[in-house]
């Protein structure tokens, strides 16, 4: 008989091939993939968070966010964070998944940053570039996985065609245990 935590390892190095693809959304950005191969959490994997707030916009002024997920259960947890717009909660126009192994920090990111911002350790492959809405965080369903540990930032960034500098960020309410 396969443990939990097995036959999850195993699923998730079989469904490693397998990308995940998200149709156009309504706000006018291009869509996304995530950003490599989909980790696939286990069929009882289970919404743990809700981040309030995430916007990600190309065009001046710019924004970004960044979900911090700390990995506090004692244990490697799978986790997934899907983007949702705000005028279409149905489907996500971005999911990222990873396996975080036990007492490591990722950062998850609407698009890419500069590293002198922070370390984005997944990003939408299709960077969302003009994003409004929220972001919802799942994890294994086991009881340990319910000690991911979230912080969110809203990022509102300087330059017209990149990334120069920090106008300014702001924590961003997240609900949940």
């Amino acid at each position: 008989m396969l443990s939990a935590k097995t036959a999850f390892l195993q699923l998730a190095s079989f469904g490693m091939a397998f990308g995940v693809a998200a149709a156009s959304p309504p706000d006018g950005s291009t869509g996304a993939t995530v950003s490599r191969p989909a980790v696939p959490l286990a069929a009882a994997a289970t919404k743990r968070h809700l981040v309030t707030y995430v916007s990600s916009i190309t065009k001046a002024p710019r924004s970004a966010s960044a979900i911090s997920l700390v990995n506090d259960a004692g244990v490697d947890c799978g986790v997934r964070v899907d983007y949702f717009t705000g005028f279409g909660p149905a489907a996500p126009v971005c999911s990222l998944t990873a396996v975080i192994p036990s007492g490591f920090a990722y950062d998850f990111c609407s698009r890419n940053l500069p590293v002198n911002f922070t370390t984005c350790n997944v990003t939408c492959s299709a960077p969302l570039i003009f994003f409004e809405g929220k972001a919802v965080i799942s994890t294994d369903a086991g009881q340990a996985c319910s000690r991911i540990r979230v912080s969110a930032r809203q990022y509102y960034t300087t330059g017209t065609t990149s990334d120069t500098g920090v106008a300014g960020v702001n924590s961003v309410s997240v609900a949940g245990p």
